[in-house]
């Protein structure tokens, strides 16, 4: 599975932390119809855009969520931060909070890349939303 490793100053994508239903798959793909052969995963790795990825499972999702949480709190607490700081403090908690609710029903965390050019990958995580199997918790654009 293709997964990044380094950090990326591409403004052509958008970053995702993602619920998942641990049984989450594509019923039927919306332009050819066939159907379950496809999981997000699998569609992530066939993808031909490298701006789209897998970025991390739900252990290091969440780290990475605390951490920045904690960087933008202490900034926030020795007032040092800024109207962005300030923003991002309160919706990382927002984040960090829904998918603790997440994790205690079921759920898998997940953080991802999708290419803004990438129809396919965007068609599918709608697909998966719109069927109840996916619950997008955040989006920022890269």
């Amino acid at each position: 599975m293709k997964k990044r490793t380094g950090l990326v100053s591409n403004s052509s994508s958008s970053s995702f932390v993602i619920a998942l239903k641990k049984e989450g798959r594509i019923e039927k793909c919306p332009h050819c119809g066939r159907g379950g052969e496809y999981s997000l995963f699998q569609i992530l790795e066939q993808s031909s855009d490298i701006d789209t990825q897998y970025f991390a499972g739900q252990e290091e999702t969440i780290k990475n969520l605390e951490d920045r949480y904690e960087k933008a709190r202490k900034r926030v607490e020795n007032k040092q931060a800024d109207h962005w700081d300030i923003e991002n403090y309160n919706k990382l908690e927002e984040v960090i909070e829904a998918a603790e609710i997440k994790i205690r029903y079921g759920w898998e965390i997940h953080s991802l890349e999708i290419s803004n050019h990438d129809y396919v990958a965007k068609e599918l995580l709608n697909s998966l939303e719109l069927s109840g199997d996916l619950e997008i918790l955040n989006e920022e654009y890269l």
